[in-house]
């Protein structure tokens, strides 16, 4: 067995709902949506892991965004991509108005 290793951090809560900042830290296949399972906090919309958990906050699909990345390049610098939130997810992260500067991501 591989070892995996995701850490994350609760910046905003609502109801029975939170939204996580979450840093995986080794790349194995499903691994974010794997832990949170196993913490018994699937993802919304999961219907892989969480086929028996309705959609839930206005999202039709699976509630993951990946916001920026950091990627090391071969010259030995490395380079930080950032995603815009895609129009199909504001509504929910509207629902946490106190972690938009938690995440630099303001709706």
């Amino acid at each position: 067995m591989r070892e995996a290793l995701t850490r994350y951090e609760v910046i905003g809560e609502n109801g029975e709902y939170a939204l996580l900042r979450v840093q995986p830290e080794t790349g194995r296949t499903h691994q974010i949506r794997v832990h949170l399972k196993a913490i018994h906090h699937p993802i919304v919309g999961d219907k892989l892991y969480a086929p028996n958990h309705p959609l839930a906050l206005g999202i039709s699909r699976l509630g993951l965004h990946a916001y920026s990345i950091d990627l090391p390049l071969s010259s030995g610098s490395r380079t930080t991509i950032v995603a815009p939130l895609p129009d199909d997810l504001a509504p929910a992260f509207a629902l946490f108005p106190g972690a938009c500067p938690a995440l630099k991501l303001c709706i």
